[in-house]
């Protein structure tokens, strides 16, 4: 705990993953640290990590990394001012999606991959809505609409039908006069 606190882990956690290249919790806990330090240098390290060590445990924390460290316009964690930690490291929603297919490509058929999936799968549906939002901006305003009014064809014929009552008395009174109207009435 030391070592941490003054910053001269990395060398200690280099030693570990040395003896011990295959231990999984040695790599998260140096990968985690390393995060703090710099993001780039948490990126080396998982990228090393990755190659070496399929773990579950170890791709779920690279995942909430890539995630983590998305562009501003759409990271849900992102900071309340907007910043981010390290410019550098900025992920677009491409890449993310890359490192998921990456892990359900090594991960998929586990049983323990199912928050893996359900991620990937949000994530897809994600990028699906930005493209459409892009591709047709109006999309989002006719969606809401049909929210709203789940059949707003019946809407659009009891409103008409309201209006062209109303323009069929404007025409009685204008060609017979007020008294028409009256013994209509």
């Amino acid at each position: 705990m030391v070592f941490l606190q003054e910053g001269k882990a990395e060398p200690v956690f280099e030693r570990a993953v040395k003896q011990l290249p295959f231990a999984a919790r040695i790599w998260a806990a140096y990968a985690e640290w390393s995060e703090m330090q710099d993001s780039a240098m948490a990126l080396g390290v998982y990228s090393r990590c990755l190659q070496q060590v399929p773990n579950m445990d170890l791709w779920l924390s690279y995942l909430n990394f890539s995630k983590r460290h998305q562009k501003p316009g759409f990271n849900a964690n992102a900071r309340a001012d907007g910043t981010h930690r390290d410019e550098s490291t900025q992920w677009t929603l491409e890449e993310v999606l890359r490192s998921y297919g990456r892990a359900i490509d090594l991960l998929g058929s586990d049983w323990r991959a199912a928050p893996v999936w359900s991620d990937y799968l949000a994530l897809l549906k994600h990028a699906y809505n930005l493209k459409q939002k892009k591709e047709n901006p109006d999309a989002e305003l006719q969606g809401k609409l049909l929210a709203e009014d789940p059949n707003p064809i019946d809407t659009a014929k009891r409103t008409l039908k309201k209006e062209l009552q109303k323009v069929q008395v404007c025409r009685i009174t204008k060609a017979f006069g007020w008294e028409a109207l009256q013994y209509a009435i």
